[in-house]
């Protein structure tokens, strides 16, 4: 099986060969600009995303007592994703109050708990049974918790729901990789002076039953109506089998990943396989393609085999492909509308409201956004007969975790800088 890389251009993309079974590096927390944290918090991690050590202060004696957050300018609570088996250490200073919850009754993985330390119950493990509903709550008697998965812990300065602070700690769970093999993993790049030019229509004829506008009107290929940033790579199958296209993660660091960083055009991928791609019409030629892998049903977060967290937000899915040509496209469910464009690097904020998804309206796109795609082959009994004249419609049978085999990229660009 051959492997090669063709680059067609000057501002070609960088293109990394990962031989099959090469584990991938787990990115450090912290990477790119840290949002800022209200007044009175603060955050340490001495661990990575797949092995956290988080350590949580809370002072509510600086938290202000009156009047609700403005989420322009702070947000009241700490998202932390943490593998099953994991904690995270809260302390609490000046608090007249706290409570413990289970963070999301569908969470059926992990038990939601929590350890005092000091106390009463110092060091006797407190799991939250049935009785638990969301944001039921009881006064504790100490300052220092270690707060287990699916737990959500608040600390109140005041009169709930003035003068508060909330830490979330949903579970992440393991997902099996794709069958098959690694075979490529590329970068692809959104530049910060990227040109939204990728036009996706609002036809009718592309709405499921849900209401919802899918690409090409392929299943889970939810996307919003508008023009679009993205980038493109041209990729050449030279075998015959089944392909697995995964975002394995994002630079900078998606907030759904790392919740101390800023929101993003990338927040909440998309990506896409073309027989044939025109920007102007992006409904047509989709050969697959995804917005939200949801590889769980439970969880938001995944973390893969190498120790790489990932979003359920990360796109996903599974192709059988005949030889020939096909573009793979990144962009993003949002478009250009989502957000404040500017060509310039823009300082990080601290703006996290609680949207419906496709409405996170990222504010720091002043940077070059970067996703790292994995491909994975598995052979299939398809005959090597030419371009796969399977459509999109037909290949909306889901996100089968399955791989890749001999293939070509060639990275081109259809933007421009300014």
């Amino acid at each position: 099986m051959s492997r090669s890389v063709r680059r067609t251009s000057a501002l070609a993309l960088t293109v990394a060969l990962v031989g099959a079974g090469l584990a991938i590096s787990s990115p450090a927390v912290g990477a790119g600009p840290v949002r800022a944290l209200p007044l009175g918090v603060s955050l340490t991690n001495a661990g990575t995303l797949a092995a956290p050590d988080y350590t949580l202060e809370i002072d509510c004696a600086v938290i202000p007592d009156s009047g609700s957050y403005d989420f322009a300018t702070e947000f009241d609570y700490a998202e932390i994703a943490i593998p099953l088996g994991s904690v995270v250490t809260v302390l609490t200073s000046g608090c007249t109050d706290a409570f413990v919850a289970a963070y999301d009754t569908n969470e059926t993985r992990a038990t939601p708990a929590y350890t005092p330390v000091g106390g009463a119950d110092d060091g006797v493990i407190q799991e939250l049974g049935s009785e638990w509903a969301q944001n039921s709550y009881v006064s504790l008697d100490t300052s220092e918790f270690l707060v287990s998965p699916n737990t959500q812990f608040t600390a109140l300065a005041g009169d709930f729901p003035d003068g508060y602070f909330t830490v979330y700690a949903p579970l992440a769970v393991e997902v099996a990789d794709p069958q098959g093999d690694l075979l490529e993993e590329l970068t692809m790049e959104i530049p910060a002076a990227a040109s939204a030019d990728l036009v996706v229509a609002d036809d009718p004829l592309y709405y499921d039953a849900f209401g919802d506008l899918e690409l090409g009107g392929v299943t889970d290929c939810g996307i919003t109506a508008g023009n679009h940033f993205y980038d493109e790579a041209e990729v050449v199958i030279e075998n015959a089998g089944i392909y697995s296209f995964r975002i394995a993660d994002l630079d900078p660091a998606s907030q759904d990943v790392d919740f101390s960083q800023d929101a993003r055009y990338l927040e909440d991928p998309f990506l896409a396989l073309y027989s044939s791609f025109n920007p102007a019409d992006g409904h047509q030629g989709v050969v697959g393609c995804n917005d939200d892998s949801d590889l769980d049903g439970v969880s938001f977060y995944y973390i893969t085999s190498s120790g790489t967290m990932m979003s359920d937000r990360y796109s996903q899915y599974t192709v059988e492909l005949q030889p020939g040509t096909y573009t793979l496209v990144l962009t993003s469910y949002d478009d250009e509308t989502a957000f404040g464009l500017t060509s310039a690097p823009v300082a990080a904020t601290s703006e996290r409201p609680e949207k419906p998804k496709g409405d996170f309206s990222p504010t720091a796109f002043g940077v070059d956004e970067n996703a790292t795609i994995q491909v994975w082959y598995a052979e299939s009994e398809l005959a090597a007969t030419g371009p796969s004249p399977v459509s999109g419609g037909m290949l909306a049978a889901g996100l089968a975790l399955m791989t890749l085999g001999g293939l070509v990229f060639a990275t081109r660009r259809l933007w421009s800088r300014a």
